[in-house]
C-alpha cells in the first residue's frame, strides 16, 4: 500500500517514467539486433550492444532511486507517527 501513497508523487513518477522509458529503449535495441543484426557490420553491432548496456544501467539506477525514495518516505512517516525522529 505504501507504493500507492508515496509512489505517485510527481517527483517519484518522473523516476519511474524514466526507468520504464530506458527499459523500452533497451528492448527496442535488442529487438533491432535480433532481426537486423546479421545485416549490420560488426562495428555497428558492438556500438548497439554498448548503448544497450548503458541504457540498461541507467534504467536500473532510475528504478533504484525510485525504490529508495518511496521507502525513505514511508519509513520517515512511520517514524513520525510513533513519535520518533
Amino acid at each position: 500500500m505504501a507504493y500507492f501513497k508515496y509512489g505517485h508523487t510527481p517527483a517519484n513518477r518522473k523516476w519511474i517514467t524514466a526507468a520504464v522509458t530506458f527499459a523500452c529503449i533497451v528492448l527496442v535495441l535488442i529487438i533491432c539486433l535480433l532481426f537486423i543484426g546479421d545485416k549490420m557490420s560488426m562495428k555497428t553491432v558492438l556500438w548497439i550492444r554498448g548503448f544497450t548496456g548503458v541504457f540498461a544501467l541507467i534504467s536500473i539506477i532510475c528504478a533504484a532511486i525510485f525504490y529508495y525514495r518511496v521507502n525513505a518516505a514511508y519509513w520517515n512517516d512511520e517514524a513520525n507517527k510513533k513519535g520518533g525522529i
